[in-house]
């Protein structure tokens, strides 16, 4: 799903649209995002391969009954690959506050900083 030895990191920013969010240039809202990440410590910016800046007008999922045994397989077979992280609503199926999906990122991140580490 990304080149080899390579990751890729999906930012979710929630906004309502027409907001200042939605409504900025994509070029803008990448260098403001990574600036961020470069900031916190998350990324190195010669890491950088590439962005873009994907829109969704109805992010949030909307569940109904006996959703979990339709996603049961899907999430079997995603089960396999060993650098793939679930966060998010989206991914997790979940209607999860930000600062549960804040945790969950940062526990991936030191997860797989744990992994690199005892690869060396």
């Amino acid at each position: 799903m990304s080149p080899e030895a390579h990751t890729s990191l999906i930012v979710e920013i929630p906004c309502q649209y027409g907001s200042r969010y939605w409504e900025m240039e994509d070029r803008e809202l990448i260098n403001k995002v990574t600036s961020k990440l470069i900031e916190i410590g998350w990324i190195n910016k010669e890491e950088i391969m590439d962005a873009l800046v994907y829109p969704l007008y109805y992010a949030y999922p909307v569940f109904e009954v006996g959703y979990e045994d339709k996603i049961k397989g899907l999430f079997n077979y995603l089960r396999r690959f060993r650098n793939l992280a679930f966060a998010g609503r989206n991914s997790r199926f979940e209607y999860i506050h930000l600062h549960d999906i804040m945790k969950s990122g940062k526990e991936i991140v030191e997860n797989y900083k744990m992994l690199l580490k005892n690869s060396e």
